[in-house]
């Protein structure tokens, strides 16, 4: 399983999501001069996998 993250941007119509996924993504935050990138969000975590239904 990949690590992920949702940002919700504020647009004129509303909040739009945007999915960020695996170590190699890159969020782009213009606004706060940052792009900080998933892999070191994630760096030092370890990601448990993720038990759902379809999965018992």
């Amino acid at each position: 399983m990949a690590p992920v993250a949702l940002l919700y941007r504020r647009e004129a119509e509303g909040w739009q999501p945007e999915l960020f996924e695996g170590l190699d993504a890159v969020i782009d935050l213009p606004e706060r001069g940052a792009r900080p990138g998933l892999a070191e969000t994630y760096d030092g975590l370890t990601v448990p996998a993720r038990t759902t239904d379809a999965m018992r």
